[in-house]
């Protein structure tokens, strides 16, 4: 997502792979973004196709970057699986910076 971006009642029912972050929503938030009143019951996997260890994944988001961020009124009851085990219920990393 880019900066002050809103995503609002989402659902995701398929399953989400990537090559690094990877949620069943939104992959990355960025500055001021919103994640509302969604909600996942896929499959999310991130392989570390980079081989650096660091392969994110989350229900809903799988990095919630810098500041401002929130994620509100959300739930995932899917599987999530990344090659490193970095995995989050609903949000996997939140960054401050």
């Amino acid at each position: 997502m880019h900066d002050s971006s809103t995503v609002s009642e989402c659902i995701n029912k398929g399953a989400v792979q990537s090559l690094y972050q990877s949620g069943g929503v939104v992959g990355m938030t960025s500055l001021n973004s919103k994640v509302l009143n969604s909600y996942n019951v896929g499959s999310v996997t991130a392989i570390d196709a980079y081989n650096s260890g660091a392969a994110q994944c989350g229900g809903i988001t799988g990095i919630t970057a810098r500041s401002g961020n929130s994620v509100e009124g959300c739930y995932s009851v899917g599987p999530l699986n990344a090659i490193t085990n970095a995995t989050g219920g609903v949000v996997r990393i939140i960054r401050m910076v």
